[in-house]
């Protein structure tokens, strides 16, 4: 209870304080914010230095982590939580970013260690860290409409692991939206599980056949990056998204 209310009052504090002119103009330099309203921007900017003073960002690989790096990453982070709950990122502690693909140690979907390692952009721990390389934190920035961002993703996964599993089921509000989502992500996800064992490309990424968390993670991605396609050919699931982000990004 004292960490929580210490933790509100250097929230207010920060709140209070002038949004610095550099970071303003590194979001000015992003798509999606330059639609915001100018409601919408103040409570953008208020996630954001929430959110880069909440993690504690550790450089890998001898990487300095800067203030372009922070901000680029939290923006993205912060445009899914928009319109969610201000402690909606509460598991989202520490960062550990690398400067390009790193090799980690296998693990299963659960986080149970495996034989073997991989090379990777970015993996979520339901009990730990988020972990990306900031060459494709950037990528996301770089090209915002090919259906791919490790940020999305990343974070998506601690959205899904609120409940304290990653299960690909959000916090939704009532038993209602819950049965409409398990309804609705389950004929999509084996859809997608289908197409894969056929070889059959999709507009989603073959990779949230994984595992449940996985689709919810790769369909964040493609609602927030392609969500027009995404309307178009997957609209129940799209309109599953919107009402748990609250946003419907699709511009038209």
């Amino acid at each position: 209870m004292i960490f929580t209310w210490f933790r509100k009052r250097r929230r207010a504090r920060l709140l209070r304080e002038p949004f610095p002119t550099a970071w303003a103009a590194l979001l000015d330099n992003l798509d999606f914010v330059t639609r915001f309203d100018a409601e919408e921007r103040e409570r953008f900017e208020g996630l954001v230095r929430i959110l880069v003073d909440q993690i504690y960002w550790d450089g890998r690989d001898g990487l300095e982590v800067t203030d372009e790096m922070r901000v680029t990453i939290a923006a993205q982070a912060c445009r899914l939580t928009l319109h969610l709950p201000a402690e909606a990122y509460r598991r989202a502690r520490t960062l550990y970013l690398f400067p390009a693909t790193y090799s980690a140690p296998g693990s299963t979907a659960d986080g149970v260690q495996a034989e073997g390692r991989s090379q990777r952009h970015g993996e979520a721990w339901l009990r730990g860290p988020i972990v990306l390389s900031w060459d494709a934190a950037r990528h996301g920035i770089a090209i915002e409409h090919d259906g791919r961002n490790v940020v999305y993703h990343e974070f998506a996964h601690k959205l899904d692991m609120l409940d304290g599993y990653a299960d690909g089921v959000p916090p939704l509000p009532n038993r209602k939206s819950l049965g409409i989502w398990n309804d609705v992500t389950e004929r999509e996800y084996e859809s997608l599980v289908d197409a894969a064992r056929r070889g059959k490309k999709t507009l989603l990424d073959k990779y949230g056949a994984t595992n449940r968390a996985e689709f919810f993670a790769v369909a964040t991605e493609m609602f927030f990056e392609r969500p027009g396609r995404l309307k178009e050919r997957h609209r129940d699931l799209y309109g599953c998204l919107a009402r748990f982000y609250r946003q419907d990004p699709d511009p038209r």
